[in-house]
């Protein structure tokens, strides 16, 4: 029987953070986790919290245990207009900062590193062509990592979903939700997309981590997502079925000028309207492979489900 799993993680207070925080309460597993803007509170007696910021990593933070690091800080929008070179920066100060102890590092990336255009089953050893800001950071950030695995100092997994939904998503169901509220779709409405929900994503990374601590350095990339796809207009059924409205009725033409004519109309997400024209499905297998769980064999359809009374109030909920 291997040491028990010691944690490090960077990023509890954002959506995927929270959600591995939640993963953890009531586990034995010593967990230092770093907080930046604000503070959750503890979710058990073996989580200790340490304000700080990726470029200013406290020393505290490292434990003298063998341990792994989960990194799900990096920057997602462009809010103060700096651009997002702060999440190379961040990497670079966390292989500066690593310990002998240090086993594994596992990254939240997103599969946004293969670039805009339509994916239909790609697998992890696709060239990457990141095409926007965000994603040349993310891309950036895995071929730095990529390096520190090559030197052979830790074990490196990235994890690359397409949508993930669930407690805490203010952006891919509401964003569909206002398209629904206005009967609008995108395309045809088959175009499909790998979703996972945000606690199976904790899930999983919890489950790697703990195989990482017995595994030898190296450099792997996961694709996440439940095994079948859904399709947009089954995402949209169900939403529309949720705000008590019927299904879409008017739609979109995916073309790019198009939606580019959009950007001016408030209240519209264009960059997500983009990512919903094409197919953006990915290949799962070797996730699943290394990770029978139950929970990634789930329908996606009930995960949807499950993720929309988070984003998406009942009619009854909203005009109460």
């Amino acid at each position: 029987m291997g040491a028990p799993l010691q944690l490090v993680l960077l990023g509890a207070s954002g959506f995927v953070g929270s959600a591995l925080l939640r993963q953890l309460e009531g586990r034995a597993h010593g967990t230092q986790v770093l907080v930046h803007r604000s503070v959750p509170a503890p979710a058990s007696a073996a989580v200790t919290l340490h304000p700080g910021s990726l470029t200013d990593l406290p020393a505290g933070l490292w434990p003298d245990a063998s341990h792994v690091v989960i990194h799900c800080a990096s920057k997602q929008i462009d809010h103060d207009g700096t651009g997002f070179g702060i999440n190379l920066r961040g990497i670079e100060a966390l292989c500066r900062a690593i310990t002998p102890q240090t086993r594994a590092v596992l990254f939240a990336s997103s599969c946004s590193v293969y670039g805009e255009g339509a994916q239909r089953g790609v697998n992890e050893d696709a060239p990457l062509r990141p095409g926007t800001p965000l994603a040349q950071s993310r891309a950036a950030c895995e071929a730095r990592l990529g390096q520190l695995a090559a030197q052979g100092r830790c074990r490196v997994e990235v994890f690359r979903p397409r949508f993930v939904l669930g407690q805490g998503d203010r952006h891919v169901l509401p964003g569909l939700a206002r398209l629904v509220r206005r009967g609008l779709t995108v395309g045809r409405g088959q175009q499909r997309f790998s979703v996972i929900d945000v606690d199976d994503f904790a899930r999983v990374l919890l489950a790697r981590a703990e195989a990482a601590m017995q595994s030898l350095p190296g450099f792997e990339a996961f694709n996440v997502g439940y095994s079948r796809p859904l399709a947009l207009h089954e995402i949209q059924g169900a939403l529309a079925e949720r705000l008590g409205v019927p299904p879409p009725r008017w739609r979109i033409p995916v073309h790019p000028v198009l939606l580019g004519a959009l950007a001016w109309l408030p209240g519209l997400p264009v960059h997500r309207l983009r990512l919903m024209g094409l197919d953006h499905h990915l290949d799962v297998r070797r996730l699943h492979a290394q990770l029978p769980a139950p929970w990634l064999a789930l329908d996606p359809l009930v995960a949807l489900r499950r993720a929309m009374p988070w984003a998406i109030p009942s009619p009854q909920e909203t005009f109460a």
